[in-house]
């Protein structure tokens, strides 16, 4: 009753309502009888109302039932008709539809308007929780056809693929030619600013709907593939390419080029405007099917259109068969290595295992030997540094792209603490997707498998880039004091010999210029890495201990371009992304550019998040003395689970708790940013300083 008041409607005028309909035999005479008490408030008429459900028909949806219930009745309005509930042979004995003003819908007829000419119906939808709902539809009123007198409007039509445009254009000339057609311009609207614009694109000036139909049938029906097209039709392909790329083909552009179309097109629309003949449209269809971003919208200010029904995006459809059985380990079986097998890099072991959808690599590394845990020592404990996934996976990237890649979304699950004197082995899941490899990174020990990272990569990377140091350093003299000290603090991490290579050598406000240099006699440790972990370690975390209060550790990348390998020397542009001004820092977010000798960007590093250890994780890694692990043949899971990103939002998900079950790594926090030079002094910190801070190399963070 609340909804009939709400709506504003009488009680009588409403010809059918859809029930939530339990199928039981204590539930719908409930119902009925509420409906009934309801109705008798306004009239005693009887039987004038259908009922039904489409629970009968499809099933229950659970959570979707209400929405399926909402659908059905918007279809029965929109073609006049009621349809019947199937499987009711025998009406439920404790219902009384003879004094009923409902009855039950159980064939196919004509749904008769009010007196008005309005079709109006209700919607039941009861929820397990007690939330009940009832939704009152009304068939709308019909829309005259509204034109401004302009002589022709611009149809668009768009797709990925050839075949996929061919099927568009071939639905869309089917309902023009099948259905009322509308005003032309709520076609132009809804194709043009209602609709997605794809690398293939048609354009078509028409004065009439039946000049437009004509046009599409003959792109549909007669024109080829790169053929001829009919007078006032354009099509093109437009593929945006790499701006490195030395040859243009046809169909391809830049995206400077596209710019460039971008702002031709916007004056060709301020031209069109200024010629209501249509003239001026000509010229927005080219550079449309050219590649140009169009604002379409504009071409439609001042007009009351509306959007019209045409056919949406096709359904593209992929075939995932099943390709018979594949010989797989089972969870704990140890893979086989073979005999002598040669290493793929400087960390990446053999290709231990090759499936079609999954490769599987290993890695071994020493306490005793590897420098990466020998020189990596956090609480006491030697801890695999969390740059060591970033350059395995940038090899094992390496093994199915030559050139540059894009690490996204790595994140850091439970740390790999490895025993004194001992050894460990990772083992890199690498599933093949769409758009690269999910990479998943484990270990096995005590009889189960401890997840350590994840990250997903694929080919290619942004544009090449410069950067100017000397303007940079430049730009940084008359900044305001960098919001992190330059001091040296004590430490809990204990960095060896391949860690003294940076030196900040300017500072101020966000910013931290730090050079970075690999010793003559470790040169050797870049033949066949891509990143010399030390190094990347120290290109990102070279302030990390020095923002906040306590001991910061990796918690997640957003994104890794990779361009080029890293040089021995080279330079590291550090900016602290800004947050609120008192945060408590359990989290800070950096963004980070790596610049070769020559200036060229070689890698880019875009919202990498720290976050702070709590007490109690620290005493867990302390008290842990190292996770043991096997040292004999690597094992293999077969079909890991991949974890989901980590929430650094502060809201609570499914990632962060499962991080915080699995984890010694601190996980509970909202994200937090680099304090002002107003709480640094409430933390007791220098203030008031100003300009560049000077410091010397540092073997510690």
């Amino acid at each position: 009753m609340s909804a009939w008041q709400d709506a504003q409607v009488d009680p009588r005028s409403i010809t059918y309502v859809e029930a939530h309909g339990t199928g039981t035999v204590l539930g719908d005479p409930i119902e009925v009888r509420a409906l009934t008490n309801a109705f008798r408030r306004h009239t005693p008429d009887r039987q004038f109302c259908g009922l039904g459900s489409v629970k009968p028909n499809i099933g229950h949806l659970v959570g979707a039932s209400g929405m399926a219930s909402l659908l059905k009745v918007i279809l029965m309005i929109e073609h006049g008709e009621f349809v019947p509930s199937v499987n009711i042979d025998d009406p439920n004995a404790f219902i009384d539809f003879v004094g009923s003003p409902a009855y039950v819908c159980d064939r196919t007829t004509a749904w008769t308007p009010d007196p008005g000419g309005v079709r109006r119906a209700g919607v039941n939808s009861f929820g397990f929780s007690g939330t009940n709902a009832h939704v009152v539809l009304e068939q709308p009123p019909a829309q005259a056809a509204v034109e401004d007198g302009r002589a022709a409007y611009i149809f668009t039509v768009s797709a990925k693929t050839p075949d996929l445009l061919r099927r568009l254009i071939h639905a869309t000339a089917t309902r023009l030619a099948t259905a009322v057609a509308p005003a032309l311009s709520a076609l132009s609207f809804t194709s043009t600013v209602g609709r997605g614009h794809y690398e293939h694109r048609v354009a078509i000036r028409a004065a009439t709907i039946t000049e437009l139909v004509a046009a599409l049938r003959a792109l549909a029906d007669e024109v080829p593939e790169g053929g001829p097209v009919p007078a006032g039709v354009w099509r093109g392909e437009c593929r945006v390419v790499s701006e490195r790329k030395q040859v243009i083909s046809s169909g391809e552009l830049t995206e400077t080029t596209r710019r460039q179309l971008s702002a031709r097109a916007d004056l060709a629309v301020t031209a069109a405007l200024a010629a209501p003949s249509g003239d001026g449209l000509d010229a927005v269809c080219e550079l449309y099917v050219a590649g140009a971003d169009v604002p379409w919208s504009r071409l439609f200010d001042g007009i009351p259109v509306r959007t019209a029904a045409l056919p949406v995006y096709p359904f593209d459809p992929a075939p995932w068969w099943y390709r018979g059985e594949a010989m797989e380990p089972d969870s704990g079986a140890p893979l086989e290595e073979p005999a002598a097998a040669p290493r793929l890099g400087a960390l990446l072991g053999a290709r231990a295992l090759s499936s079609p959808d999954i490769d599987y690599f290993t890695a071994g590394l020493s306490s005793a030997h590897d420098w990466i845990l020998t020189d990596h020592v956090i609480l006491g404990q030697h801890i695999v540094p969390g740059t060591t996934y970033v350059e395995l996976a940038l090899e094992v990237a390496r093994e199915y792209w030559p050139g540059p890649v894009t690490l996204r979304d790595m994140a850091y699950a439970e740390p790999f603490v490895v025993e004194a004197d001992s050894s460990c082995s990772i083992q890199i899941a690498a599933t093949r997707t769409t758009l690269g490899l999910d990479l998943l990174f484990t270990s096995f020990a005590d009889g189960r498998w401890h997840r350590h990272a994840e990250c997903t990569v694929s080919p290619g990377a942004g544009p090449t880039e410069s950067r100017d140091l000397d303007g940079l350093r430049a730009g940084l003299d008359g900044a305001g004091a960098p919001c992190f000290d330059l001091e040296p603090r004590e430490s809990v991490i204990a960095l060896g010999a391949r860690w003294a290579n940076e030196q900040i050598v300017a500072a101020a406000d966000r910013t931290a210029i730090v050079r970075l240099d690999l010793a003559e006699p470790m040169r050797a440790d870049l033949v066949g890495a891509v990143f010399h972990v030390a190094m990347f370690d120290n290109a990102v975390n070279a302030i990390s201990q020095k923002v906040g209060e306590g001991l910061y550790l990796p918690y997640f990348y957003r994104e890794i371009q990779c361009l080029a390998p890293m040089p021995p020397s080279f330079h590291s542009i550090i900016s602290v992304r800004p947050g609120p001004e008192d945060g408590d820092l359990e989290t800070i977010t950096f963004d980070v550019d790596l610049v070769a000798p020559d200036g060229q960007v070689f890698a880019r590093v875009r919202d990498y998040s720290i976050k702070r250890v709590d007490d109690r994780s620290a005493a867990a890694i302390r008290r842990s003395g190292g996770v043991p692990h096997t040292t004999g043949s690597p094992r293999c899971r077969p079909t890991p689970l991949p974890m989901r990103r980590p929430n650094l939002s502060g809201t609570s998900c499914c990632s962060a708790a499962a991080l915080r079950r699995r984890s010694p790594w601190p996980t509970n926090s909202p994200s937090s940013t680099p304090a002002s030079a107003s709480s640094r002094r409430r933390r007791g910190r220098p203030a008031g300083r100003s300009g560049p801070r000077w410091a010397q190399p540092s073997a510690q963070r």
